[in-house]
């Protein structure tokens, strides 16, 4: 799923590029204002369309040919999640003093951050799923 969001990026990213160039595009996430993570999303959706979609259409296209209904409302799930882990990723390289915060920075940054989006993803699902359990099993152990 990882690697489909990167690639469904990438292309997305590639058609985006013939707008402002990655220079402008990087300094969106770089704010006085300080991290801002709807402003930051917004303005990603705004000047980076196609790169958003292909992250979503990408993965989902692949699931549609081999899952039902259910496992789609999960991989859309995981990519919403993995949208939100790019901004932020973009977000913490605006901040981070050290780190180079051109377009090549900023990159691995959002790549970093889809990584750790889809963690957090699988990771609520999880505690979702383990929680219906223990509900279940208390259920019948009380009655």
């Amino acid at each position: 799923m990882l690697l489909l969001g990167l690639a469904g990026m990438a292309l997305g990213l590639l058609l985006d590029l013939r707008g402002p160039g990655l220079d402008i595009l990087s300094s969106l996430c770089r704010t006085d204002a300080g991290p801002d993570l709807l402003a930051t999303l917004r303005l990603h959706w705004m000047w980076l369309p196609a790169m958003h979609v292909g992250m979503v259409v990408l993965p989902l296209g692949w699931s549609a040919r081999h899952c039902r209904a259910m496992p789609l409302l999960r991989q859309l799930a995981c990519s919403v999640w993995m949208m939100i882990g790019m901004t932020g990723g973009a977000l913490v390289a605006g901040l981070l003093p050290g780190w180079p915060a051109g377009p090549v920075g900023m990159l691995i940054m959002m790549c970093a951050g889809m990584a750790c989006g889809m963690l957090a993803g699988r990771a609520m699902r999880r505690l979702i799923f383990s929680s219906r359990l223990l509900r279940s099993k208390l259920e019948l152990v009380h009655g």
